[in-house]
């Protein structure tokens, strides 16, 4: 894999193998638009040895477990970076229903960091990590560092400048995180650097209880479970409500050029 446009890097591991399969046959059952490239990215790689391209999966030497989702999509943006000439990567996770043509014809033209863009809630981005952790002992409260927002992690695009950024990082700034979409968020807001631009797609996105709405323009929609997928796909990819001409995402939906984080950096 040497370049492309986009690169989608679909968060998955051995243990969601349904979802994978329900996937494959449904929004990525026909071959991608041209310059669009797909991977699945899943750990438990050898520890210390390099990622691993193998078809259409990219195994990376990090363990998979929901605490470590920081260091997995650290170690993903790092390859992409360092392997394909792409202009944007759209991260989404395995139970993310993605209208692949939509996303595709986004204009994200000066764009770095686009998605459902939020604020941290108080009470609940603390410990939504609760029950989810393969290490128990990474349950207790989250109390930042964290970003003014992020973009929420089920689907979101990043530039190949705000991937660098992400990637440049080091352990003393992942160790700080367990939750990879804060992570990315806080990552893009440091100070240092050019400024980045961010854009809320939000009203381009279904998620939770409006996951079913017939939106046209819709790019993603979560959560899904396997048998959700395909009932998702036979509502909307025959009927291709969601399909639209292609449009810059620049304009109101920008939210401004220079993000700004708070909380405990790394010394």
């Amino acid at each position: 894999m040497r370049s492309a446009d986009l690169l989608i890097g679909i968060m998955t591991c051995r243990a969601n193998r349904a979802r994978e399969r329900a996937v494959r046959t449904t929004w990525l059952a026909a071959p991608p638009p041209p310059g669009v490239a797909v991977l699945f990215v899943e750990g438990d790689g050898d520890a210390g040895a390099p990622p691993r391209l193998v078809g259409d999966r990219l195994i990376l030497p990090v363990p998979d477990a929901y605490e470590l989702l920081p260091k997995k999509t650290h170690a993903f943006f790092r390859w992409a970076v360092a392997n394909v000439s792409c202009n944007h990567i759209l991260k989404c996770d395995d139970d993310s229903y993605l209208h692949i043509d939509v996303a595709a014809e986004l204009d994200l033209n000066g764009v770095d960091y686009a998605g459902r863009l939020t604020p941290p809630a108080p009470g609940i981005v603390e410990t939504w990590h609760f029950g989810k952790c393969k290490d128990r002992s990474f349950e207790v409260p989250f109390e930042g560092p964290f970003p003014d927002l992020f973009a929420e992690g089920f689907a979101y695009f990043v530039s190949r400048k705000a991937a660098s950024r992400v990637a440049d990082v080091d352990d003393t700034v992942i160790d700080q995180h367990v939750l990879e979409d804060v992570f990315v968020g806080w990552c893009l807001a440091r100070d240092g650097g050019p400024p980045l631009v961010r854009a809320d797609l939000g009203d381009r996105i279904c998620a939770r209880r409006a996951v079913w709405a017939p939106r046209p323009g819709t790019f993603a929609r979560h959560p899904l479970a396997p048998d959700e997928m395909i009932e998702a796909h036979r509502r909307f990819a025959l009927t291709g409500p969601e399909q639209s001409a292609r449009t810059s995402v620049v304009g109101h939906h920008v939210v401004e050029d220079r993000a700004c984080a708070r909380g405990n950096e790394a010394e």
